[in-house]
């Protein structure tokens, strides 16, 4: 069976009780790198991750690392939402799904750019 390669920003409560353990759970994907601006979340996150699929995760603080990375097919943002959109605009390609709350109705011009100039179809 062929792994989807994902990446993680943000560790949080549903960053990492959420979505990383579910992500932990599915036997196609395999998250490759966890990024979030707080290394002490980097431990709890890779135990689940060795605990649950076998295996320990990359770790960086910065997510223009993870943007950058080529063996990345994908990206989980899971941040507050202050630095949510800009992150998801940022995410370019790598952005599967998305899902927004917006903060603020600013934000949705860049959100709707982001979805025009990224559209695949």
């Amino acid at each position: 069976m062929e792994k989807v390669i994902l990446a993680m920003i943000g560790l949080g409560g549903r960053g990492r009780g959420d979505l990383l353990d579910t992500l932990a759970d599915m036997k196609d994907v395999h998250v490759a790198v966890i990024c979030d601006k707080n290394p002490a979340t980097f431990e709890p996150a890779n135990a689940l991750l060795e605990k649950k699929a076998g295996y320990r995760a990359e770790t960086t603080t910065e997510s223009d690392e993870v943007f950058a990375r080529a063996d990345v097919q994908g990206v989980v943002i899971a941040t507050s939402w202050n630095s949510h959109v800009p992150l998801a605009i940022a995410a370019g390609d790598w952005l599967l799904a998305h899902g927004i709350r917006l903060i603020d109705e600013a934000d949705f011009p860049n959100v709707v750019e982001m979805a025009r100039l990224r559209s695949r179809a």
